[in-house]
C-alpha cells in the first residue's frame, strides 16, 4: 500500500484530496492526466481530467485553452500528443 498521501500505482490519492469509490450503480471513470511542456521541452504543468472516454476528456483538455504542447495520458497509454493547445 503506497504511503498516505502518495498517489502510487492504486490511485487512492489526489491533489485535490482522497477518491472514494463510486456509489452503488455507477461506474469509476478512467482518470486522465495532461501534461503542458514549454518551449525548451520541460514540463511546465500537470493536470488531473476526469472523464468517461477519450473523447470526452480532449474536449476538457480543448477547453482548458492552455495554448501549450501538452500530451493527454491515461494510466501508461498516451491517448493523444497536442502540438498547441492555442
Amino acid at each position: 500500500m503506497p504511503a498516505e498521501g502518495c498517489a502510487g500505482d492504486w490511485g487512492l490519492f489526489a491533489r485535490e484530496g482522497v477518491r472514494t469509490a463510486p456509489a452503488v450503480g455507477e461506474t469509476a471513470m478512467p482518470n486522465y492526466r495532461l501534461y503542458c511542456f514549454d518551449q525548451v521541452n520541460r514540463m511546465t504543468e500537470a493536470k488531473d481530467i476526469r472523464a468517461r472516454s477519450d473523447g470526452e476528456a480532449l474536449q476538457a483538455v480543448r477547453a482548458l485553452n492552455l495554448g501549450l504542447p501538452c500530451e493527454l495520458w491515461q494510466k501508461d497509454r498516451l491517448v493523444m500528443r497536442i502540438p498547441t493547445l492555442a
